[in-house]
């Protein structure tokens, strides 16, 4: 596995893997090999780790494995028995013994983030720090958005003169690929005074270390929790929160997701998207505004049931059809992961939508039905016409 995975993925997955075969070895000591696992032993073990107390010092009592620390045990599990198999080892199992079902379903939380004034105090106390790692790691991870382990993994050359400006190269990291984003003339400065306090030997070593080895991600860790505390933030911040932090002012501020998704090192915007969904400033605003709206309509005089029309805005139309499929002859609203039970059929599908665009293609394929004989397309079709007719009628007759 070490020779595809990175040496923290490969440990991360030989612990989970020690802890399936430790408890294995425990309850069913009658099992010596591989080949005698069965699927009852991985339902055994489900059960175990459903209610498994948590051994470390800082959890109280009844403190249970989360969803997602279940998650991992079963999928090193899941690849490993799928691995013993692709490589042809003898004592692999027969059969599946783990299936995506056995995975806890996991809660999709929205990223943790400072509130701008609680990302003002931070950014003030981090500049004032007096110990320079500290500020160079308070500064820089809330103003560039960098992974802790991209800042750790920063070389002497990470900064690149393009023209008159300045940029930061930041390594390969997570999504296993380097970027270049913009340097903060406050982060070149840190920067600076680092390498000039602590000189590299050669370009390509690593910025942060200490008696030849490069500082961990606990030093970040406290570092970060060092200006928090000083800053008067009484909630943890982890040095990954900074990063939620800027993505979050970001949006607010109207960058443009693609933008955000080259800062942040994002692979699609699907990732960036998370943002968007918190901490809007657009949203409130616009809740605002329909708030304020149906305020005012509360105390106006409410018209009669019968004369109330609800016409459908702009943006609501675009956004109910941002997931439709053109057709020959309409539209298909079926939302992605929905099942098509009519693929033949389109016509008289429920997600079928059709305007009076498609009036004289419905026509033909009407007249077209009649002369082959297909009687139930014969229906389907004058249905959709009538439809159509009736709807383009009542729209000329009131045209407000």
């Amino acid at each position: 596995m070490g020779l595809s995975l990175r040496p923290e993925s490969a440990y991360q997955e030989k612990t989970r893997l020690f802890r399936f075969f430790s408890w294995l070895a425990d309850t069913n000591p009658e099992v010596t090999r591989i080949e005698h696992i069965q699927r009852f032993h991985i339902e055994a073990f489900k059960e175990y780790i459903r209610w498994a107390p948590l051994q470390h010092k800082s959890n109280g009592p009844g403190d249970v494995l989360r969803p997602s620390t279940r998650y991992n045990f079963l999928s090193a599990l899941y690849y490993f028995f799928i691995r013993i198999s692709e490589w042809q080892w003898p004592e692999a199992p027969r059969r599946v013994l783990v299936f995506p079902g056995d995975f806890p379903i996991l809660d999709k939380p929205s990223p943790k983030f400072l509130d701008e004034i609680a990302a003002a105090r931070f950014l003030e106390t981090a500049r004032n720090h007096p110990d320079l790692f500290t500020r160079l790691c308070g500064v820089t991870l809330l103003l560039t958005g960098m992974r802790q382990g991209e800042f750790l993994s920063l070389t002497a050359d990470c900064m690149v003169q393009i023209g008159e400006n300045y940029w930061l190269r930041v390594p390969l990291g997570k999504m296993h690929n380097d970027r270049y984003i913009p340097l903060h003339p406050e982060v070149k400065e840190l920067l600076d005074d680092w390498i000039a306090q602590s000189p590299p030997k050669e370009p390509y070593d690593f910025l942060f270390t200490s008696h030849g080895y490069r500082l961990g991600r606990g030093k970040v860790a406290l570092a970060v929790e060092r200006i928090g505390r000083a800053a008067g933030i009484k909630e943890h911040i982890a040095p990954h929160r900074l990063r939620h932090t800027l993505a979050t002012l970001a949006v607010n501020r109207g960058m443009p997701l693609e933008s955000i998704a080259a800062l942040l090192g994002h692979r699609s915007l699907s990732m960036t998207m998370v943002y968007a969904r918190i901490g809007n400033r657009t949203v409130q605003q616009e809740y605002s505004q329909v708030s304020q709206h149906l305020g005012e309509l509360s105390h106006s005089v409410v018209p009669d049931p019968g004369e109330l029309k609800l016409v459908e805005g702009d943006q609501m139309k675009r956004l109910r059809q941002n997931h439709w499929r053109m057709l020959g002859n309409g539209y298909c609203t079926r939302p992605d992961g929905v099942p098509c039970e009519y693929e033949t059929i389109c016509e008289s599908c429920p997600c079928f939508s059709t305007t009076v665009d498609f009036l004289p293609l419905l026509n033909k394929q009407k007249q077209d039905a009649e002369n082959k004989g297909q009687t139930q397309r014969v229906d389907v079709f004058t249905r959709l016409v009538r439809s159509l007719a009736k709807s383009a009628s009542e729209s000329n007759s009131n045209p407000s």
